[in-house]
């Protein structure tokens, strides 16, 4: 619903700073200072710590997109991440520019700016994230048909015709939802901004911190990083204690957590994956499945 109706707090800053210019600047300045303070906890994740535009996608969508920011803003700490031999073949690369160019212009061009929020999100955070690893990929591997409703596609297809006045209305995201489900859902629901499905980030619960800290001495040890030969030992280091230490800015905190989750996912598929030789795996796990059924 979040993607069909405008409920993510990013399409709600899109809007304030690029599609109510018929509203005084001041007036808009407020929107959006009360949707910082109300989703603070986002900042450095899904919302940005500060403006990040991408000349790519500011000439293509008339504005760099509020949901692509922080990740564009984390690019200039991810290189030096890299193992020297791949950052060299990284070299040019800019990751606004790849994002663009995979867009279509012509479901861009023309439209208001809350259709093209909901359309650079839908093109990268759905495909790309939430129905790869919290949806379709995760339910077809274990033989499962969780689609949401929502994504019933004449129900998207509806959607998509709702005017974006009726999708936000004032502060109040998924206006037209919210109407529709009224008197359904209880009033505390019905009325309560939404709340972004996001675990608290891993530096502000000291048990989380270990937890995280025993994954890192483990995948992201010298040793490990060395062996898969994937990233850098002395940027991964260096990032790693600049988490650590805990005096950066708090969104510079949330945005360290998502890179140390990535980079653990790197590693851990790596030794999953590409260290071990699976067909002998399973070859191993089948032979021994087979002798516990014949019971020899």
């Amino acid at each position: 619903s979040d993607e069909l109706f405008a409920g993510y707090p990013s399409f709600r800053r899109d809007l304030f700073q690029h599609g109510l210019d018929h509203l005084p600047a001041d007036e808009r300045a407020a929107m959006e200072r009360a949707l910082v303070d109300s989703n603070a906890v986002f900042r450095g994740a899904m919302l940005p710590s500060q403006d990040y535009e991408d000349e790519a996608l500011t000439a293509l969508c008339g504005f760099t997109p509020t949901c692509l920011q922080p990740w564009l803003d984390s690019s200039r700490r991810v290189l030096p991440l890299v193992n020297p031999d791949r950052r060299r073949r990284l070299e040019g690369y800019r990751p606004g520019e790849a994002i663009a160019a995979k867009l279509d212009p012509g479901a861009i061009r023309g439209r208001h700016p809350l259709d093209v929020a909901q359309y650079v999100w839908i093109k990268t955070m759905l495909e790309g994230q939430i129905l790869t690893w919290g949806g379709d990929r995760v339910d077809m591997a274990n033989s499962m048909e969780a689609r949401p409703a929502f994504l019933d596609h004449h129900l998207a297809e509806f959607a998509a015709r709702v005017p974006p006045h009726m999708r936000i209305r004032a502060r109040t995201e998924k206006y037209v939802l919210r109407e529709a489900m009224k008197g359904v859902l209880p009033r505390e629901l019905y009325e309560r901004e939404k709340f972004a499905f996001m675990a608290p980030p891993a530096h502000t619960d000291p048990r989380k911190r270990a937890a995280l800290a025993s994954m890192t001495r483990e995948f992201l040890s010298d040793a490990a990083i060395a062996e898969a030969g994937l990233l850098d030992v002395a940027g991964v280091r260096q990032l790693l204690d600049a988490h650590d230490r805990g005096e950066l800015p708090r969104a510079d905190l949330v945005q360290l957590d998502a890179i140390i989750n990535h980079l653990l996912g790197v590693q851990i598929i790596h030794r999953q994956l590409v260290a071990r030789d699976i067909p002998a795996v399973a070859a191993d796990a089948a032979r021994a499945h087979l002798e516990v059924s014949l019971g020899t």
